[in-house]
């Protein structure tokens, strides 16, 4: 963004620069901001896409591929609510997955006239690419911790994870792939 003309611009000394939020390493706010940033930012995907050689450089293939890959065959319109775009647009992209051999549409065991998005033989092979890269990954960050700490990082993310989902309207968690709460506390009460 270009400099206005200098009587366009506040005075600095009227303006507080420092953040809103306290910036302290152990503050959850700042570190689910930071995780959260990383995961939506687009160099993070696009070394991903390149770590699984990800066939095409379209983004939206390969969050649909992500989706797809981790939470089985799909409407599109929850898929278009993940990945968040149109709905009109979640026909071009399912256009686009079925041209690469990615995706494939099927007919909606559940509804007489909706469709599911599934992933094909090929999808099926880097969706499993993509979920050993991210596993690797996830083993390498925790890499050092004692048996106890994870169970315990395993068990307390869980936990808050259902703590949001449970704030939002079903549907919209499910379109977001949050677990059910029921089936969060079930299983920590099992891994007691």
């Amino acid at each position: 963004m270009p400099r206005p003309d200098p009587g366009q611009l506040a005075a600095r000394e009227d303006v507080d620069l420092a953040p809103v939020l306290e910036r302290h390493p152990m503050d959850l706010l700042v570190s689910f901001s930071a995780v959260t940033h990383l995961a939506d930012s687009p160099q993070l995907r696009r070394q991903v896409m390149t770590a699984i050689d990800f066939p095409s450089d379209d983004m939206q293939l390969f969050l649909v591929v992500n989706q797809l890959a981790l939470r089985g065959a799909m409407r599109p319109t929850m898929l278009a609510d993940a990945i968040q775009t149109g709905r009109s647009n979640m026909t071009k992209i399912a256009g686009r997955l079925a041209k690469e051999d990615l995706a494939v549409r099927i007919p909606d065991p559940d509804d007489d006239r909706g469709v599911l998005l599934a992933l094909t033989p090929k999808g099926r092979e880097i969706g499993r690419a993509l979920v050993e890269y991210d596993n690797a990954q996830t083993a390498r960050l925790v890499d050092g911790w004692s048996d106890d700490d994870l169970a315990t990082f395993q068990r307390l993310l869980a936990r808050f994870t259902a703590s949001l989902g449970a704030t939002l309207p079903p549907a919209t968690a499910d379109a977001l792939g949050f677990p059910r709460p029921s089936d969060v506390l079930a299983e920590i009460a099992a891994a007691k």
